[in-house]
């Protein structure tokens, strides 16, 4: 991965195909970094190939020439971009590098391979995959909550919301009032108190303060 502009659709490829090696590794407990990068893909980067210091060099090459030099370019970034998510997660990342060969050493479905899944989903808007981006977001909720402090709470405000929570804004705002003593949704005169939708807001948390005051509490 590169910090230059100019690369950005190539970094964003490279992004794709690493995430589809390792939903191949997930899927079959293995896969060869080199065979997992489909054939259109390897076409696709043929058309656009240009390498990284093209004004500084001849690119008038034969045919093969480009397309052997497109195929490595693509399969090395590829092979870069799980040798980077490996160091940055070291121990947490849930494959194992050897080779040409990407190996699955997790321990069934953690949040790493929620988020393959999200990422690789032929779609987020239709059938059963719709639920995808709505579990997502009740997990940054309560990861963002975790990360101020283990006591803190969290309340889910996003549209659609669980069968069992409240059932519009203005009944998760109630619910979080009740909870708090504080936080109190009123709007202004004149505009309408939808009760559709979520207003833009995802979810509150909320630290425990240490004398149970209700007065002054921190939300975010």
């Amino acid at each position: 991965m590169t910090n230059n502009y100019r690369y950005r659709g190539r970094d964003q490829r490279t992004t794709v195909d690493a995430d589809q090696v390792e939903k191949e590794a997930y899927r079959n407990g293995t896969s060869s970094i080199d065979q997992a990068v489909s054939d259109d893909r390897l076409a696709g980067a043929v058309e656009s190939f240009s390498p990284d210091h093209a004004d500084d060099m001849d690119v008038s090459l034969e045919s093969w020439q480009a397309d052997d030099l497109a195929v490595d370019t693509l399969i090395g970034a590829t092979h870069e971009e799980l040798l980077r998510r490996a160091q940055l997660l070291k121990g947490l990342y849930p494959f194992e590098i050897d080779g040409n060969t990407l190996r699955y050493t997790g321990d069934g479905f953690g949040i790493y391979e929620f988020l393959l899944c999200i990422c690789t989903a032929p779609t987020i808007t239709k059938g059963g995959y719709v639920r995808l981006p709505r579990l997502f977001e009740r997990i940054v909720g309560h990861t963002s909550a975790s990360y101020f402090g283990p006591d803190n709470r969290c309340l889910h405000f996003g549209s659609p919301r669980t069968p069992e929570g409240p059932a519009g804004f203005a009944d998760a705002a109630a619910l979080l009032a009740e909870q708090t003593n504080e936080f109190i949704w009123k709007p202004n005169n004149g505009l309408d108190p939808a009760n559709a939708g979520d207003q833009g807001v995802d979810f509150v948390f909320w630290p425990p303060l240490l004398d149970n005051r209700s007065i002054a509490q921190q939300f975010f």
